[in-house]
């Protein structure tokens, strides 16, 4: 169970993770205590250790940007704890829908680059590797980065001593290695990150090893998305090789490839034929719409002499509310909040001067006027 915390030492927003697995355990009557079922002791003995080894392999990567930070780890009330840093944010599977069912190119690429990267270097450095690589456990902060969560099944390597390790897995994005338990290594995460890569492009999951074995194919992602160079989606099909002698052999290969072949005249092609806008609502009507162009910060505000999008008779808008860009390489929007009466995305208000990225479609709040600036590509 994951809680929402505050730190009161720290004066900080936290997670708080419990283990509480609900065929082995149930809660006492004060409400904190855990009682482990009758049978069930070896199980959640086990449990507890995984949790904190878990918990053990997270304080290491403290500090590593792109992976979830750890505070606390500790047992209490008959169980275990440990304490993260609270992200904000959705995970990548969710952002996924958020983009329609699949993200640009030229986006998925920088999320992959980034994890790859950071995934390489705790290969390298510490000897673990995930091996449960999924867009559930990557998850996308408001401001774009990507951020690995859920060590649970991470495992340290020693191809000469551990041969043999426990079988986790998610179908789609778990290499064969995975089923047997045998061979695994940095080369299970590439296939795994590729899988994902491939997924969050198309919106569709490659068929999961077992059945890719039996003979079931899929499209070259060549094939299914048009903007995608072929040096792209061979570098991917090496990630997903079946056979680990002929696999890409680290995620920073693949990383390498994408961020390589990241095809800028490709992105720029769909730039030029894209048109940006920034469209005005007030009470659910559409006011008016304002052609974006591209790489340009442009001003939303009240005061005509300081600002390119206009507001006018509103006094909750100030002078110069916020400014928006659409990044062309990248084929999304940032907006950052200068106000004095602030930027709402929900129900969440923006961090004043923080720079955001958000996807065509996004709508935001100005302060508490009824006014909602929604950001769009044709």
């Amino acid at each position: 169970i994951t809680y929402a915390g505050y730190d009161t030492r720290d004066k900080e927003a936290c997670a708080i993770k419990e283990l509480f697995r609900g065929e082995t355990v149930t809660r006492g009557r004060d409400g904190k205590t855990v009682a482990v079922n009758a049978g069930k002791e070896r199980m959640f003995s086990h449990g507890i250790r995984r949790f904190m080894e878990e918990a053990h392999i997270l304080n290491k990567l403290n500090g590593i940007e792109n992976v979830v930070r750890i505070t606390d780890y500790f047992q209490e009330n008959n169980t275990a704890y440990f304490v993260m840093e609270y992200v904000k944010g959705m995970t990548l599977r969710d952002f996924v829908k958020k983009n329609g069912g699949a993200v640009p190119l030229g986006e998925a690429c920088r999320i992959i680059c980034k994890t790859g990267k950071v995934l390489d270097f705790i290969h390298r450095r510490y000897g673990i590797f995930h091996r449960d690589i999924s867009p559930e456990n990557i998850l996308i902060e408001p401001d774009g980065e990507p951020k690995l969560i859920d060590f649970g099944n991470a495992k340290s390597y020693m191809r000469d001593v551990e041969k043999n390790m426990s079988i986790v897995l998610k179908p789609g994005f778990a290499p064969p290695e995975q089923y047997t338990g045998k061979n695994q290594g940095p080369w299970t995460d590439v296939y795994s990150l590729a899988g994902v890569f491939y997924f969050i492009t198309t919106g569709i999951k490659v068929p999961p090893a077992t059945e890719r074995l039996a003979g079931a194919g899929y499209t070259p992602l060549s094939g299914l998305v048009p903007q995608c160079r072929p040096e792209i989606s061979d570098a991917v099909d090496r990630g997903l090789s079946l056979d680990i002698r002929t696999r890409l052999q680290s995620t920073a290969e693949l990383a390498d490839a994408l961020e390589l072949y990241t095809p800028a005249d490709v992105l720029r092609e769909i730039s030029e034929s894209a048109e940006p806008y920034v469209a005005l609502w007030h009470g659910g009507d559409l006011q008016d719409v304002w052609r974006l162009p591209p790489d340009a910060e442009m001003v939303v505000g009240r005061d005509p002499q300081n600002s390119n999008i206009v507001i006018e008779g509103e006094n909750q808008i100030s002078k110069r509310h916020c400014l928006v860009t659409y990044d062309s390489h990248m084929c999304g929007f940032q907006v950052t909040d200068i106000s004095t009466n602030g930027i709402f995305c929900g129900q969440e208000k923006l961090i004043k001067e923080r720079e955001y990225r958000i996807e065509p479609g996004e709508k935001l709040r100005l302060g508490k006027a009824g006014f909602v600036i929604e950001v769009g590509v044709n």
